[in-house]
């Protein structure tokens, strides 16, 4: 992400779960009300003619075509995560999101009303998330925002200076996240060295990363040269598993 600036991968990833929630009842997998009031302008008038048939039917090919498997496979793991934390959610206490971007769980799962959710992620990201929320009418006391980032803070701490409480049972979900991080900050966050596997009772954290490399790789390409991609995440490994289980391992 660009310095001061919302991280573009979480508005295009909100622009996602904007097209399948312009779906409608009976076709959608989900629904994502916010998703719309979350993006900038140009994508969001591009997310309302997704609600326009045949307009919708063929941006969403277009879309579809630059990026083959970004969009649909963002909103695979979108519902799948939903339904873990919604199967999960009767044993925790507290929802820990890492690098929420501008996911919006917190305000369309019923199963989270009754918990406390921590949404951590970068505070240029946080910040836009909090005013386009405000804006647009929603709750912002349905979460705790904690501005963390990755690679120079110490995001436990942050955590519990915002009233993260080690002693309760808790879901952490850290979707989408791991590849654009250097090495060092994967190993830093992973539960195995975190402070948050200690939670009592801890539920099993959930990660997801993005599968489809050519799509990420499409995507970025949009918006920065092949070398300045490189300098952005100059770890290189983050996106290994062989790797990071290994540096992880190594660093206890």
């Amino acid at each position: 992400m660009l310095q001061h600036q919302p991280s573009r991968t979480a508005e295009y990833m909100a622009m996602f779960r904007a097209s399948e929630h312009a779906k409608g009842a009976g076709r959608r997998v989900f629904t994502d009300p916010l998703a719309v009031a979350l993006l900038p302008g140009s994508l969001r008038l591009s997310a309302k003619l997704l609600a326009v048939r045949p307009v919708g039917d063929m941006l969403t090919r277009y879309i579809d075509r630059q990026w083959p498997g970004a969009r649909t496979s963002g909103i695979a793991r979108t519902r799948l995560i939903d339904d873990w934390i919604e199967e999960s959610i009767g044993q925790a206490e507290q929802v820990v999101l890492l690098g929420a971007g501008f996911d919006t769980r917190a305000w369309r799962l019923a199963a989270l009303d009754s918990v406390k959710v921590f949404e951590v992620d970068h505070p240029a990201t946080a910040k836009v998330k909090r005013a386009r929320l405000q804006a647009a009418g929603a709750d912002l006391n349905r979460v705790i925002f904690v501005a963390v980032d990755f690679e120079i803070d110490d995001f436990e701490q942050r955590l519990r200076d915002a009233g993260f409480d080690s002693a309760r049972r808790t879901i952490v979900v850290w979707e989408g996240v791991s590849q654009y991080l250097t090495g060092d900050a994967v190993c830093g966050v992973m539960p195995g060295r975190a402070g948050l596997r200690h939670a009592a009772g801890s539920s099993s954290p959930m990660f997801m990363r993005a599968r489809s490399t050519a799509a990420s790789r499409s995507m970025a390409q949009t918006r920065s040269s092949p070398r300045s991609t490189a300098r952005a995440n100059p770890g290189g490994s983050a996106c290994c598993p062989t790797n990071c289980r290994t540096s992880c391992a190594s660093a206890g």
